[in-house]
C-alpha cells in the first residue's frame, strides 16, 4: 500500500509495547526505512542507529549500516557518508548492499572533490555484474576522469554509457559531456555530430540545449 507514515506508526507501537522483543532491531530498521522513504532523513538516522544498538549482528544490521551512510549522503553530509560507507564491505562482505554502498562511497568522494578516490569506488562497482548502479558508476567514472583532466579516458567512459546502457537515465548526460570534451579539444565536427545525436534522441531536452549552448560559446 506504500503507507509509510502508517508503517512508522505501527513500528512505533510495536517497540513501545514490546521493548524487549527480539524483533526490536527489525522494527527499528523498518521504521527507519519508512522515514527514509518519506525523506525524513534526520529522524531515520535515529532508528537505523537504534536497530544496530538493539542487535549489531541482526538480520538487518547490514541494511541499517548501509542506510546510515546513505542517509548521511542524502543529508549532504558527504564526510559522514564516506566514513560510514568506507568500511562497509569489510564489515559485511556478503551483504547484498555492497555494490550500493560502494557506489554511494564513490558519490560521497566525488562530492568531496576526491576524484581519485571516487574512481576507485566506481571501478569496484563494475565488479558486480548484476548491480543496478553499473550505468551510474560508468557515468561517474567519466566525470571523475574529466575532473582529473584525463579527457581521453573520460570520453571513453561516456561513450560506454551510451553504447552499453541504452535507455539509461545517464545517456543524455553522457552525450552532453562528450560534446564538452570535443568542444574543448576544438573538434567541432565531432561535437556537432554528437549534438545531432542528442537532438535525435532527446529533442528539446535540457542536456540537448546545454550542449548546443556550450558548443556555440566554444566557437562550434
Amino acid at each position: 500500500l506504500l503507507d509509510f507514515a502508517g508503517a512508522g506508526t505501527a513500528f512505533d507501537a510495536t517497540v513501545a509495547a514490546y521493548p524487549m522483543s527480539v524483533f526490536v532491531d527489525e522494527s527499528q530498521y523498518f521504521w527507519g526505512r519508512a522515514l527514509f522513504r518519506q525523506t525524513s532523513y534526520a529522524a531515520a538516522v535515529d532508528h537505523f542507529n537504534a536497530s544496530l544498538t538493539a542487535d549489531p549482528a541482526g538480520t538487518y544490521a547490514d541494511n541499517a549500516a548501509y542506510y546510515l551512510g546513505r542517509t548521511d549522503f542524502e543529508l549532504g553530509d558527504f564526510a559522514g557518508a564516506q566514513t560510514a560507507l568506507a568500511s562497509f564491505e569489510s564489515k559485511y562482505p556478503g551483504s547484498t548492499y555492497v555494490d550500493n554502498a560502494t557506489y554511494y562511497l564513490g558519490r560521497a568522494r566525488f562530492s568531496l572533490v576526491d576524484y581519485a578516490g571516487a574512481k576507485i569506488a566506481f571501478t569496484h562497482v563494475l565488479d558486480f555484474a548484476a548491480s543496478t548502479y553499473l550505468d551510474a558508476s560508468t557515468y561517474y567514472l567519466g566525470r571523475s576522469e574529466h575532473a582529473l583532466g584525463a579527457l581521453p579516458a573520460s570520453l571513453m567512459w561516456f561513450k560506454k554509457v551510451v553504447s552499453d546502457f541504452p535507455g539509461s537515465t545517464f545517456e543524455d548526460n553522457a552525450l552532453y559531456w562528450e560534446v564538452r570534451i570535443y568542444v574543448d579539444q576544438l573538434d567541432c565536427a565531432s561535437a556537432n555530430a554528437v549534438i545531432a545525436d542528442l537532438q535525435a534522441r532527446f529533442p528539446g531536452g535540457s542536456y540537448t540545449v546545454m550542449a548546443q549552448d556550450y558548443a556555440t560559446t566554444g566557437g562550434c
